[in-house]
């Protein structure tokens, strides 16, 4: 029995053996059912738990895939930016520069979500073309390529993936313009809050009571900033504070040396030219304008790069200079457009008709107007800086209101004191005078000065303050755009005068004629004009607390477009396609001129046949010009049949007759019933043709007289062509003679008449 055991245990650790391999490959292969094309597993290592295997995308080209590669990463860094600006504008204690900075960066972001949703239009379009191409699956078991089936995929899965990368990008643009309007609405809350708060009246004492006690802290807080400024140590590579504060006043007066250079320039023009006329009085005034520009521009970088140069690591430090560098150049603007225009020392350049003495007294005005708005803007600058209480900035604003209040309505007693420079009527002749529309603005500029004492009275100080300063660098801006508006226009009248040079060579060069010259210099004054209208109105409205992100925002609507419902608007791209069309206008024009002139007229065929070729060939034009700029403006043409179910119900209420004078026009040009130079009749109305449209075909009376015929008229009516066909005819002629006239004779004498 034992051996018999032995024998059976030996056989069957055999059969163990054997089966060993092929039971551990069974474990191996994926268990058939459903799930078998889902989840495969891995082999793992010994004392570890098989690995579910990643499923594998479906393949698509290696371009869609580097292309949906690189929106990826833009977008997750997109995205990562938009998140930190969230959390910036959730933040409760950001600053409103701060807000100004954020609503920048939400700008940039929309602006790089909607340009990486630009580079996947093109590629999404044609993969839906060449899906469409392919069209649907057969159905009903039919077969078809596999080539075309794994194609079809393919493109499928690229469609799906370009479309949902593109609504990603679509939905992140959202996203940061809703936040940016929350940001905004932020903003608007806190200026509304800020403006039209109300604190102590000008007449309760405690107002200047707590403000002088903040003065002397005022005056020691400054004073410690400076001196933080002074004792800051030398690094390596910059320059010690000292030195850089002795740069930043060097700085300032050479700024002021180079302004007062500009002012004695303006004041005292050179003679050596004569007497000055209209254009040498605007151009001085201009010039003198961006002359102290240049000067407060270039002064106030190079502050900048010497306090970035600097071994100055205190913050205050750097917005103190930006508050006296700001302050000083606006006051510095405002000066010399106001001396631009009053010329206060000579009057040969004065702009406005303006006595000297009135001339005087009103710029003593204006400047102490400008001093006290600069002196309160580096004061309320560095109260913000130096973190002073809100009752010295109060009564900063209040005294500083009520100073500008009272100055303004001495200089408008003074204006409408004032006697005439030059009578009006000699002025005519002898010199030209500006700014005679301010006049009618007296009785507004009166009102705000009393609305804004009221204010201050009430306590609403803040809201005076911002209305009288901000009236006031807003006159200095329209004063300036108005006179760069006039030296346009004096540069165009003189430039195009006969004796100029310009004008020399319009006429002999270019050969154009006095009508197109006098067009020419009105195209180019409204093209002026349009610029100074799009520049002024953002800057004048910016100084009304209407941001720079706002105009962007609409600046890059007006570029990438907006939405009103399924409908997106291109502005840029209509501006686009309206210049395309005038461009397509004027070649076919040119086009179907060389045409006539150089091929129609040498092949002698009739004048009708040339018309009717010309005229079909320029309407041919017109229309491929319109296909092409209603393509460059984005129009779908595959959304046609709506635009001609909308053009058919017109056409049935109110376009019959001009659809019926069109088509008529078309027969007209085809069959050539008629031609230039025939004599008809029609509609009781004969003379020769002189034109011929496509709506309508003008005649000429033998009386002289055009008379415009509609072309369905010419379809509809009988028409009496005297020369078609050919151009000999018969005309009755009653001749009247006696009756004991002798008939043969009559007959002799009107054949050898004929």
């Amino acid at each position: 029995m034992s051996i018999i055991a032995a024998r059976i245990s030996a056989l069957f650790l055999a059969l163990c053996l054997l089966a060993g391999p092929g039971l551990a490959q069974t474990a191996q292969l994926p268990a058939s059912g459903p799930d078998t094309a889902k989840t495969n597993t891995v082999a793992a290592p010994a004392g570890q738990a098989p690995r579910k295997a990643k499923p594998q995308p479906d393949a698509i080209s290696e371009k869609t895939a580097a292309l949906l590669r690189r929106s990826k990463r833009t977008y997750d860094a997109l995205k990562k930016e938009f998140e930190k600006q969230a959390a910036a504008i959730a933040a409760p204690d950001t600053s409103n520069s701060n807000l100004a900075t954020v609503r920048g960066q939400l700008e940039k972001l929309r602006r790089g979500a909607l340009e990486a949703r630009g580079i996947l239009t093109k590629p999404l379009a044609e993969q839906k073309a060449q899906l469409a191409e392919l069209g649907p699956a057969p159905k009903d078991g039919k077969s078809e390529a596999d080539s075309i089936a794994k194609s079809r995929k393919r493109l499928q899965t690229e469609v799906n993936r370009l479309e949902g990368m593109a609504k990603k990008l679509d939905l992140l643009a959202l996203e940061a313009d809703q936040l940016d309007g929350q940001a905004a609405a932020i903003q608007r809350d806190r200026f509304i809050k800020q403006v039209f708060v109300a604190t102590t009246s000008i007449i309760n004492p405690r107002l200047w009571i707590d403000a002088g006690r903040e003065l002397p802290q005022f005056f020691a807080r400054i004073s410690s900033v400076f001196s933080s400024w002074a004792t800051a140590p030398s690094e390596p590579g910059k320059i010690s504070g000292y030195v850089s504060m002795l740069a930043y006043a060097g700085l300032c007066v050479l700024a002021l040396l180079g302004l007062l250079v500009v002012w004695a320039k303006m004041s005292r023009p050179p003679r050596r030219l004569g007497p000055p006329d209209d254009l040498r009085r605007i151009w001085r005034a201009v010039g003198g304008i961006g002359l102290a520009a240049a000067v407060t521009g270039i002064a106030y970088v190079l502050s900048l790069v010497v306090i970035d140069l600097s071994a100055v690591s205190d913050l205050r430090i750097m917005r103190l200079v930006l508050v006296f560098g700001s302050a000083i150049a606006e006051s510095a603007l405002m000066l010399t457009v106001m001396r631009a225009v009053i010329a206060p020392s000579n009057s040969d350049w004065r702009l406005i008709n303006m006595d000297d003495d009135s001339a005087r007294a009103f710029f003593r005005g204006g400047f102490l107007a400008v001093a006290v708005y600069g002196v309160n803007s580096i004061a309320a600058g560095a109260a913000e800086v130096t973190f002073m209480p809100f009752d010295f900035t109060v009564g900063a604003h209040a005294v500083a209101g009520l100073a500008l209040a009272m100055l303004m309505a001495y200089m408008l007693v003074t204006a409408r004191n004032s006697s005439w420079l030059i009578l009006p009527e000699e002025a005519q002749d002898s010199r030209r005078f500006y700014f005679s529309w301010a006049g009618r603005l007296f009785l507004v500029v009166w009102l705000v000065i009393i609305l804004a004492i009221g204010a201050e009275l009430l306590g609403y100080i803040a809201l005076a303050h911002f209305v009288l300063t901000k009236m006031l660098l807003s006159g200095a801006v329209v004063s300036a755009l108005y006179l760069v508006h006039h030296l346009v226009d004096a540069l165009v009248t003189s430039g195009t005068r006969p004796y100029s040079q310009f004008g020399k060579f319009l006429r002999k060069k270019m050969a154009l004629g006095e009508v197109t010259i006098a067009r020419l210099g009105i195209l180019l004054s409204t093209v002026t004009d349009l610029a100074i209208t799009l520049i002024g109105i953002p800057v004048v409205l910016a100084l009304w607390a209407i941001t720079w992100v706002d105009f962007g925002s609409l600046l890059d609507k007006f570029v990438f477009g907006f939405t009103i419902g399924d409908v997106t608007i291109n502005l840029s791209s209509i501006l686009i396609a309206i210049v395309v069309l005038i461009a397509g206008i004027i070649v076919a024009r040119l086009f179907t001129m060389w045409m006539d002139n150089r091929v129609l007229a040498r092949t002698g065929l009739d004048s009708g046949i040339r018309n009717s070729i010309s005229t079909g060939a320029k309407y041919t034009a017109f229309a491929l010009a319109a296909l092409f700029a209603l393509s460059v403006a984005g129009l779908d043409f595959s959304k046609l049949a709506i635009v001609a179910g909308a053009l058919s119900v017109g056409i049935g209420f109110g376009l019959q007759s001009v659809v019926s004078n069109f088509v008529s026009g078309l027969i007209l040009l085809a069959e050539r019933p008629i031609r230039i130079g025939d004599w008809i009749v029609v509609s009781g109305k004969e003379g020769t043709v002189s034109k011929i449209n496509v709506r309508s075909t003008e005649i000429l009376t033998f009386d002289r007289c055009s008379v415009i015929i509609p072309n369905s008229n010419l379809i509809s009516e009988v028409v009496e062509n005297w020369s078609h066909g050919s151009p000999v005819g018969r005309i009755k002629v009653n001749v009247g003679v006696s009756y004991d006239a002798d008939p043969e004779q009559v007959r002799e004498i009107l054949l050898a008449c004929a």
